[in-house]
């Protein structure tokens, strides 16, 4: 009897119908929220500015430091100290150095060799560095004297009691007066061993040691060393021309005959690289490709001559020069 009061006062419930209704009008608001909920708040990340670094001597022998950022020039001053700092940007994710020895200058036969370069990449440092540009080797026209060879370019780390990070080689004087190898390599191989072939270039000695592979019986493979002089590379070469030599990447082929297999059988292979300039000619720099890269009209781009450039006969050599980029 009580059951049957309470069933007929209690009418204020929801049908099956109104709850499906309501739950469907739900489930299409939160299905179009989806996006808000789940999407994670990303910080933005400030990123740092791209810049440049020079450290150079200009067209008067005065040595600049500027400082450019997002190719606005932020600083530039001459230190009279010799070199120049650099303070890294700590954001930066990477920097890429490229450096250039100083010239060689050009004697009364002979145009000097270019200073040694080269580009590297290094990962983000906050050391502070110290930047030394080489003078480029000057000539005397007084009494016809020049300079041996363009000055080193070379960077140290201060925080680490000034250890040499990066040294390139100034280049020769009247450089054809004495033939020298920039590289080699053992470029071929008919044989097997322990050896790995190398190839070692000793310009003090003008001479070059290749370790190669080869056969000393019918069935016996042996490793070998064997030393071979400048003079005998280049007489055993034929068509050379000055202009070739002077661009420095001449490469010439030498190869040695022997093995009881065969009569005449090619054992191995060296190329290299003659080093120097041959010619009355300026010697231009691999630094000028790197100038020509970036396509720049002011600062470092309008030092006369190009630096690291060797100089032609009885002319100075370029002075030397750093670009660091991030």
């Amino acid at each position: 009897m009580f059951l049957e009061k309470f069933a007929k006062k209690n009418k204020f419930g929801f049908s099956l119908f109104e709850v499906v209704v309501t739950m469907s009008i739900v489930a299409i608001f939160i299905a179009a929220c989806t996006n808000v909920f789940t999407q994670k708040y990303k910080r933005k990340v400030a990123l740092p500015a791209h810049g440049r670094f020079e450290c150079y001597y200009d067209s008067t022998n005065l040595l600049t430091e500027r400082l450019i950022s997002e190719n606005v020039v932020v600083s530039e001053t001459h230190p009279e100290t010799g070199y120049c700092y650099f303070e890294p940007s700590k954001a930066a994710s990477y920097f890429v150095v490229n450096a250039v020895g100083g010239g060689g200058a050009g004697g009364t036969a002979y145009g000097g060799s270019a200073g040694e370069y080269t580009s590297i990449f290094l990962t983000t440092t906050t050391h502070r560095l110290k930047v030394y540009p080489g003078l480029g080797a000057t000539f005397n026209a007084t009494d016809n004297t020049f300079e041996a060879k363009g000055a080193d370019t070379y960077i140290t780390d201060t925080d680490s009691n000034n250890r040499e990070v990066i040294r390139m080689r100034g280049g020769r004087s009247s450089s054809g007066n004495k033939v020298e190898l920039k590289t080699c390599a053992v470029s071929y191989r008919a044989y097997s061993c322990r050896l790995e072939p190398y190839c070692n270039i000793d310009n003090d000695n003008s001479q070059v040691t290749v370790g190669y592979c080869s056969y000393n019986s019918d069935s016996t493979s042996a490793e070998q060393k064997s030393t071979i002089s400048y003079s005998t590379i280049l007489s055993k070469y034929s068509g050379t021309s000055n202009l070739e030599l002077s661009k420095g990447t001449l490469i010439y082929s030498y190869t040695t005959s022997g093995g009881y297999l065969e009569p005449n059988k090619i054992i191995y292979n060296i190329s290299v690289t003659i080093a120097g300039n041959f010619t009355p000619d300026s010697q231009a720099s691999d630094f000028a490709f790197y100038l020509d890269a970036l396509k720049l009209d002011e600062g470092i781009a309008t030092v006369n001559p190009i630096p690291g450039t060797g100089g032609a006969i009885k002319t100075n050599g370029g002075n030397g020069a750093v670009v660091i980029a991030w």
